[in-house]
């Protein structure tokens, strides 16, 4: 693990995030800080340390998943069931994905990188629903055209964090070797 120490507006630099959007936000703060020494301050350069992104997509994601069962089920079965529809298929993905981990080791297969490939399934799993739901005349439409317009924005960040790669390069180099 990488640390800075000493330098609080290193809370800023992209490779703390994890999403394009989120780093080329980070990007931005980061140019327009100002440099702050602030002794005893050590910060992890870990790419899970931000945590309005954590925040923002621990509750997007399963709502989204929520309302997408809910309106999946709510023209056969009413609101109230639309609502345990929801919180089952919460309570589905979490279980699904605590079985599916130990099988995985029970088997004896040593994945790479099991929370990304998790992650890239689940991801997929939610663009296709979103694809579906963005298309219908349902009230669910506006989450899936929202999680879609995410995505967009997100590969559009992507392409631009590639263009000032170089640039990206040099800012992390400068945050190295602890302060």
């Amino acid at each position: 693990m990488r640390v800075v120490r000493d330098r609080l507006e290193a809370r800023w630099l992209p490779s703390r995030s994890h999403f394009a959007i989120f780093k080329l936000l980070a990007l931005i703060r980061l140019r327009v800080a100002t440099r702050q020494v602030r002794p005893g301050v050590i910060l992890l350069i870990d790419q899970y340390q931000n945590a309005a992104e954590s925040y923002v997509l621990s509750v997007a994601a399963p709502l989204a998943i929520a309302c997408y069962a809910g309106a999946f089920v709510a023209p056969r079965i009413g609101a109230l069931g639309a609502l345990f529809a929801g919180l089952s298929a919460l309570i589905a993905l979490v279980f699904i994905a605590l079985v599916a981990s130990t099988a995985v080791r029970m088997i004896g297969i040593r994945p790479v990188n099991l929370h990304r490939f998790n992650g890239g399934t689940v991801l997929t799993l939610l663009a296709l629903a979103s694809s579906y739901f963005a298309l219908s005349e349902l009230w669910v439409r506006w989450i899936g055209r929202t999680f879609l317009a995410g995505l967009g924005l997100n590969l559009i960040a992507a392409v631009v964090l590639w263009l000032v790669r170089d640039y990206l390069t040099a800012l992390e180099r400068e945050y190295e070797g602890g302060s």
